[in-house]
């Protein structure tokens, strides 16, 4: 008795899937014959107008899609693509008819899987990568430009702007979302900028044990006892330095680097790596040992901005505390 009736279901789900499939090719042949009425008409001997659209895009319009909901090849679940069918049925009144009639019992089996290749090509992680490393190229280049005081910072921040405020992806909100906790993200950049200094300090006394001593900080030499150029500097560390190296290489090269090393195991160990190595080698005016103690501030500072979930306001904390306390001890002639 089961075996009987779950034959009758099945003879019933077939017909209905032969009557659906016979349904769309209809509809097929209808759109068809319209566009061959509203052709044009020619002599004898003149040859069919070329179409304009793409040989993909023949192919995407040429046939109708033989179910609104397809099988998917990783999954083998059926997806629903409504919208989808009306994109084919509007592409099919703008491919040249003789065309579409041409390659329209190819495409009508095949379709729903040509369909989800070109989606997924263009949709493809490779191409998202390939897309996220030209943008981080674009900020490195820019941060390297060096034509006046800070001019690194100001040429990144402009591609970084530039980038998201045109790449659809506006992650200003994010890196600027306002903290649920202000005291929670005040002792955490307290905390980072702790780590940062102890790292600092023995470094620096293990550089000057070595051949080539410790950082050269002579660009700050001006800053001894000049209460001007200290104000000065406090300003800048505060509105340009703090905000803008942390936009670029925390929150941009960061994200960025996530999305280019998202096929790894780990893709965060690389991207904070590369992103602190790339900090760093902006800070070269100050010698190797300025560069290894930036890179170690560098894997500090991407750590915080993980934890605190891509947002920054502890990251500039954090950057402006470190920076002033560096410049009010070059200001009193501390040796650092």
């Amino acid at each position: 008795m089961r075996l009987g009736v779950g034959l009758l279901c099945r003879r019933l789900l077939r017909k209905r899937q032969l009557s659906q499939s016979n349904t769309h090719r209809a509809v097929g042949r209808d759109i068809v014959d319209d566009c061959q009425l509203a052709e044009p008409e020619r002599s004898a001997g003149q040859p069919a107008a070329r179409s304009n659209i793409p040989f993909g895009g023949a192919v995407l319009g040429c046939g109708l899609l033989r179910k609104q909901q397809c099988p998917s090849p990783d999954t083998g679940r059926d997806v629903a693509r409504s919208h989808d069918v009306s994109i084919v049925c509007g592409l099919i009144n703008e491919v040249n008819v003789p065309i579409a009639k041409r390659f329209q019992c190819v495409c009508h089996d095949n379709l729903p899987w040509l369909y989800l290749y070109l989606v997924r090509a263009v949709h493809s992680p490779n191409v998202n990568r390939l897309n996220a490393l030209g943008q981080a190229a674009a900020v490195i280049i820019a941060i390297f430009i060096k034509v006046f005081p800070l001019s690194g910072i100001l040429f990144g921040l402009l591609v970084v702007i530039f980038l998201a405020w045109f790449g659809g992806r506006n992650e200003f909100r994010t890196w600027f979302q306002i903290p649920t906790s202000w005291w929670k993200c005040v002792a955490m950049a307290l905390l980072a900028s702790l780590i940062s200094m102890c790292f600092s300090y023995s470094l620096l006394r293990l550089f000057r044990a070595l051949p080539f001593g410790g950082p050269d900080y002579s660009r700050f030499s001006l800053l001894y006892g000049n209460s001007k150029l200290l104000v000065a500097w406090l300003l800048l560390i505060w509105t340009i330095v703090a905000f803008g190296e942390e936009i670029i290489g925390r929150g941009f090269l960061i994200d960025r680097l996530l999305v280019v090393f998202g096929g790894t195991r780990n893709p965060a160990l690389p991207a904070v790596i590369l992103s602190a190595v790339i900090f760093g080698s902006v800070h070269l005016y100050q010698g190797v040992a300025g560069v290894v103690d930036n890179t170690c501030t560098g894997v500090v500072f991407a750590a915080l901005y993980l934890t605190q979930r891509r947002n920054l306001w502890s990251n500039f904390l954090a950057h402006g505390f470190i920076d002033s306390i560096a410049v009010l001890l070059f200001y009193f002639g501390a040796r650092i």
